[in-house]
């Protein structure tokens, strides 16, 4: 059972660690894309990537926090259940 947990807490940490690195990705991205806003001077198209890179990066971060939190649940729930 204690090689069981250990596997378990170390699944979860690799989880969390994955999680924390794209995390940090999407960040990097919004704040890109809040960059180029700032620098595309009323130009339409450049403002226009900006905004849809700051959206997707949105959708991202939120997709990985999602699926991370599912991903660690799941893995608790079947480790409870041996």
């Amino acid at each position: 059972m204690a090689i069981e947990e250990s596997f378990k807490d170390k699944l979860n940490d690799w989880i969390k660690k994955i999680g924390w690195f794209l995390g940090l990705i999407a960040i990097w991205a919004i704040v890109w894309g809040s960059f180029m806003m700032v620098i595309s001077t009323g130009e339409e198209e450049k403002t226009k990537k900006a905004k849809d890179m700051i959206k997707w990066a949105i959708l991202w971060f939120l997709w990985v926090v999602l699926a991370s939190s599912l991903i660690a649940l799941v893995v608790n729930f079947m480790y409870d259940l041996w």
